[in-house]
């Protein structure tokens, strides 16, 4: 780390706006408020996956890196993730939690390729039957 400052963890969310409250409830619960970096990408865990993302979102993880000393990222998604065409696109809840689980395995394999000492974890927000986003995580 070359700056005077340094955090744990580095979150990769899907930018969805409504999943805001559930990803701060999610960092407070793992006891990481004030003390991640915050990167904000449609599909989250997709972005690193994808040609016309996956340098920059890479960037995003080398700088946390260097800059802040980051142990960890963490990718949160979430149920019905339009990056991925919504709820609609998948045969069911558990199709879609499978398919997020898998990119999120992928996604770490790369980032770990490249920062093998990096731990990657990820979670994926449940939306409940109103639709809203009320904290609770799936861990993958």
């Amino acid at each position: 780390m070359s700056g005077s400052h340094g955090c744990k963890a580095m979150i990769l969310t899907c930018m969805d706006f409504r999943i805001q409250e559930a990803v701060s409830s999610f960092a407070r619960e793992a006891g990481l408020m004030g003390n991640y970096d915050l990167v904000s990408l449609a599909g989250a865990q997709r972005a690193l996956l994808q040609p016309d993302t996956r340098e920059a979102t890479m960037l995003q993880v080398s700088l946390s890196r260097e800059l802040h000393g980051i142990q960890e990222v963490i990718f949160v998604s979430h149920d019905d993730c339009g990056a991925y065409g919504g709820s609609k696109a998948f045969e069911g809840l558990e199709s879609e939690r499978a398919h997020y689980a898998r990119d999120m395995k992928e996604a770490a394999l790369a980032i770990q390729s490249v920062f093998p000492t990096l731990k990657v974890s990820g979670v994926i927000l449940v939306m409940d039957e109103a639709g809203n986003f009320a904290g609770k995580a799936v861990m993958t």
